[in-house]
């Protein structure tokens, strides 16, 4: 026999940063320790390693800027990012790590987000034998994130640049990877 079921209700926070966090670790580690499709997972995991800062900056903006829902729809990556650098005291150098990474990666999330089929010409050599690959058919820009290390670097600035803003806007550290919370108790049945 099942127990009868308990109703409970509360509040939950979901961190979506967090989330995508560790979401890019795991498709890393995925792609590091198997080979087949391990580029698609090393494209996705620096796709959310976009998407969690572009989420980290809208969770400071909601917690420190109280304007920020009036603003956050109409702003780019960038001007979010300056305007709660500027908020927070914190100075960006894009010349270095880890803000040097930032410009990259965007621009790859957005030729992902926004894609357009591309030609162009090509050439390659042919090796006359079965199961020739039929040449390179990606473009560059993709392949920029297919090793290890490319993927590596992205997270690790990607993480060092939550980091810093999370310690600026004074909130606690164990939130940066905490997916969800929440409080709950049992609902009781209004029998009146």
């Amino acid at each position: 026999m099942n127990p009868t079921p308990i109703t409970m209700a509360g509040e939950s926070t979901f961190n979506t940063f967090s989330y995508l966090l560790n979401g890019a670790y795991s498709l890393a580690k995925s792609a590091r320790e198997d080979p087949e499709g391990s580029n698609y997972r090393r494209i996705s995991a620096v796709l959310f390693s976009a998407f969690a800062i572009e989420a980290h900056l809208n969770h400071i903006g909601e917690v420190k800027l109280p304007f920020w829902s009036v603003v956050e729809p109409k702003l780019p990556w960038r001007v979010k990012l300056e305007l709660i650098a500027q908020q927070l005291g914190v100075a960006l150098d894009y010349g270095r790590r880890p803000f040097q990474s930032l410009s990259d990666l965007f621009k790859f999330r957005d030729k992902l987000a926004h894609g357009k089929t591309e030609t162009a010409e090509s050439s390659y050599e042919y090796q006359r034998y079965p199961g020739d690959d039929f040449g390179n058919l990606e473009p560059e820009w993709l392949k920029k994130f297919w090793s290890d290390d490319a993927v590596h670097r992205i997270r690790e600035d990607t993480l060092e640049i939550i980091k810093l803003l999370h310690a600026k806007a004074g909130l606690d550290e164990y939130t940066l990877h905490t997916i969800g919370s929440g409080a709950f108790a049992e609902r009781k049945e209004d029998t009146a």
